[in-house]
């Protein structure tokens, strides 16, 4: 066996896998601990006549980042990742916060974070969510937290959830149907319909045009818009 042989064998194993049956080596094999890794680095910087590199401030490449990711989801120590890596801990830990697989340090607060939402916001928040947007990308957009997205969001489709549901109410209402049909038609108890009627200043032109109870409903009425 050569020198070049040699090294490529160690660095098969750097890697994490077996260079003889090509398995990856369990996160507790002695040539997976950061010590050995360190010392297999020398071996084969040594085989190669090179000085031993850190891999410290040099761009990460496509096959780094994948291994760095198959490490950290395997639950590798970060100590040992950066010696199979050759990187430093701090480079280490940004390029996972930049790979998505750690959250972003220190992230500075939305800068519109517990301000009043303006209504072309809600509208831009209307927009993006049926456009298929993500929380966390109109929370980026918007300057806002994620979490007051989301409470946001549920409370204007709630707002135009009513606001359909009233005005089916008034259509039917206006159109003399009685209080008992339309709450079949909208799925809504008659008191449910009655208190949205009086919303809409509609219960007391109901009174007006005596529908008292379920006997009289839908007589007479006569509603001037």
């Amino acid at each position: 066996m050569n020198a070049a042989r040699a090294a490529s064998l160690l660095e098969t194993l750097i890697m994490g896998i077996d260079p003889i049956t090509g398995e990856t080596l369990d996160a507790e094999h002695v040539c997976a601990q950061p010590e050995t890794l360190r010392a297999l680095h020398l071996a084969v910087a040594a085989l190669r006549n090179e000085k031993p590199r850190l891999n410290a401030g040099r761009p990460w490449t496509p096959q780094e980042d994948e291994t760095l990711r198959q490490l950290y989801r395997g639950g590798v120590s970060l100590d040992a990742i950066c010696a199979r890596l050759s990187r430093r801990p701090r480079g280490t830990e940004n390029r996972l916060r930049h790979l998505g697989l750690l959250p972003q340090e220190n992230a500075a607060k939305p800068w519109r974070m517990g301000k009043i939402w303006s209504e072309t916001e809600e509208k831009t928040l209307l927009s993006m969510y049926r456009a298929g947007r993500s929380e966390a990308e109109i929370a980026s957009a918007l300057g806002r937290g994620a979490r007051g997205v989301e409470i946001k969001l549920e409370r204007l489709l709630e707002m135009q959830d009513f606001s359909a549901q009233v005005q089916k109410i008034r259509e039917c209402f206006l159109s003399r149907m009685p209080i008992s049909e339309i709450a079949r038609e909208t799925g809504l108890s008659r008191r449910e319909v009655e208190a949205r009627l009086d919303y809409l200043g509609l219960a007391r032109a109901r009174e007006e045009n005596g529908e008292k109870g379920a006997e009289g409903e839908g007589a007479g009425i006569q509603i001037s818009e």
